[in-house]
This record gives C-alpha cells, sequence and structure tokens, in this order.
C-alpha cells in the first residue's frame, strides 16, 4: 500500500496461518473448522507490543467451538467474579 502496509490474505487452515507478523484481522471466524487450533496460532501473530489483533463474523450457531469466544464465556473462565464482563448477545433488539 502508499503508506508501506502490506495485507496477507492467508487460508483458514493452522498449518498455514503463521509465519507472518502484525496487526491481526480474522473475519467470518465462525465459518472455520478448527477454529481454536486457528486462533491459537494466528492469534501468534499479533503478540508483539502495538500490533492488534481483531475478530468479527456473523455467529453460525451454539455448537460451534467459536460461540464460547464470541460470548466472551472463555474470557471469563479463569478470571474473579470481579473481573469478568457481562455481554449480551441475545436477539433482542435495543430499546430506543
Amino acid at each position: 500500500m502508499s503508506n508501506g502496509a502490506e495485507l496477507h490474505f492467508l487460508g483458514t487452515s493452522a498449518a498455514t496461518a503463521q509465519s507472518y507478523t502484525g496487526n491481526l484481522r480474522f473475519d467470518e471466524f465462525f465459518w472455520t473448522g478448527n477454529f481454536i487450533n486457528l486462533r491459537k496460532v494466528a492469534g501468534a501473530m499479533a503478540t508483539l507490543k502495538g500490533l492488534t489483533r481483531t475478530y468479527f463474523s456473523t455467529p453460525s450457531s451454539e455448537s460451534h467451538e467459536a460461540y464460547q469466544f464470541w460470548t466472551v464465556e472463555r474470557w471469563n473462565e479463569n478470571r474473579p467474579n470481579a473481573q469478568r464482563v457481562a455481554f449480551d448477545v441475545s436477539r433482542q433488539k435495543p430499546h430506543s
């Protein structure tokens, strides 16, 4: 790109989603198989200070292995109650 940035579009296999360092944008993660392993491998790309990891998706089902990540259950798992975060994933529309 004109500012020197590069975009790399990688496959959804943990075997091929490695060897790059930079900000990670993981789109439609609910539609990939073996999400937990792929997230672990791909997430390592953005572990240096100042790099970010962004995940966004349309949920496919509550049985998908990404569901606990999406609802923040995975993030809250080992945190004390005072540090846990609630995240509303209901289908209700917000009040106007």
